[in-house]
């Protein structure tokens, strides 16, 4: 009987940009609280530039050469305390087929390593009442510490 594994590598802007695309697409429909109204646009040159100066981590998840899930971080120092650094995740996205299979849960681990081997703390955004959202208040190494609100500009 044939397993479908999942292989969780760091990946590159140009993998990213390449085999995440359709996801992107996925992701960006998904949760974006004004899709048809502003479109996807990633600052891809950003991306370069913080590959470039190695501030940004990228992790790709693999099923049979698919890629079915990503997830984003930027490391940083925080801005009140440069000798304090942040890996600061910047957007997670596994598609529906792969859901609940611990996908999500082994690129968070990753990251959380990425971020353990530069001594940085690991900051997730999760949206309120979301999945990650409940994950992180079972966690008992996290602790919330803000509440974040948006409001679109007009």
């Amino acid at each position: 009987m044939a397993t479908k594994t999942i292989e969780i590598r760091e990946g590159s802007v140009e993998e990213f940009r390449s085999d995440a695309g359709v996801l992107l697409v996925d992701h960006f429909c998904e949760v974006a609280r004004d899709a048809g109204v502003r479109k996807l646009n990633p600052d891809w040159e950003m991306f370069e530039t913080l590959e470039g100066l190695e501030r940004l981590m990228i992790l790709l998840a693999y099923q049979d050469n698919q890629c079915v899930g990503y997830c984003v971080s930027v490391l940083m120092a925080h801005s009140h305390n440069k000798h304090q650094l942040q890996l600061h995740n910047d957007t997670t996205f596994v598609h529906p087929s792969v859901r609940k299979s611990g996908v999500g849960l082994e690129l968070m681990r990753c990251m959380e390593e990425i971020a353990d081997d530069h001594g940085a703390d690991c900051v997730w955004i999760a949206p309120t009442h979301s999945k990650l959202d409940q994950v992180m208040a079972r966690r008992s190494e996290y602790v919330g510490t803000h509440t974040i609100y948006s409001r679109r500009a007009k």
